[in-house]
Parts: C-alpha cells; structure tokens; sequence
C-alpha cells in the first residue's frame, strides 16, 4: 500500500524551458504572479507630464436683487463694520438677510 507519485510528463516546446527554471506547479504560479504584479507596478511608476496652464477665470458676479445694496456684500464683509450694523437696525433689511 505504498503511494507514490506519478512520473513527471513529458514537456516539449516553452513548456520545456519554462520547467527547466520552474520545476514545481506553485514556482510556475508564483513567479506568472510576480510577472504581473512587476508589471502593474512599474505602469503605476507616474511619467513626465506637460504642466497644465491655468487660465483665470473670471469672478462670478455677485447675485443682486436691486432693492438692496446689503444683498450684494459678501458674507466676510457682513460682519465687519457698518454693513452689519445696517442689517441689524432695520427689520426689513434683516427678514432681507435671512431670505425671508
């Protein structure tokens, strides 16, 4: 009852060459794997690339209503100085601010 293995088949043509290096089935597989992991990484490896030209873009005009000149400010301003105090002391210009 003693087991044993089968002979080795008969490998002709790449099949001969690659065995010849890989012997063993998990050789063949690891080293197809680390075939494709090499080449995964090298295509990662970033090349030179062209610097991309920023035009400027023109700044977005700021929405108005007309009715008021609050409504134009930017939010940073609204806080600093008279603007806030405009906003503040009228309850129309306030219900204005909070879009009501």
């Amino acid at each position: 009852m003693a087991g044993g293995h089968a002979p080795a088949p008969e490998w002709t043509g790449i099949d001969k060459v690659v065995r010849g290096y890989f012997p063993q089935d998990y050789q063949l597989a690891m080293a197809v794997l680390g075939g494709y992991f090499t080449l995964i990484t090298i295509s990662m490896i970033p090349g030179k690339k062209k610097p991309v030209k920023e035009e400027a873009k023109p700044a977005a005009p700021a929405a108005t209503t007309g009715s008021s000149e609050i409504l134009s400010v930017d939010m940073a301003e609204i806080f600093e100085g008279e603007v806030f105090e405009k906003i503040m002391s009228d309850d129309e210009t306030f219900n204005k601010f909070l879009g009501g």
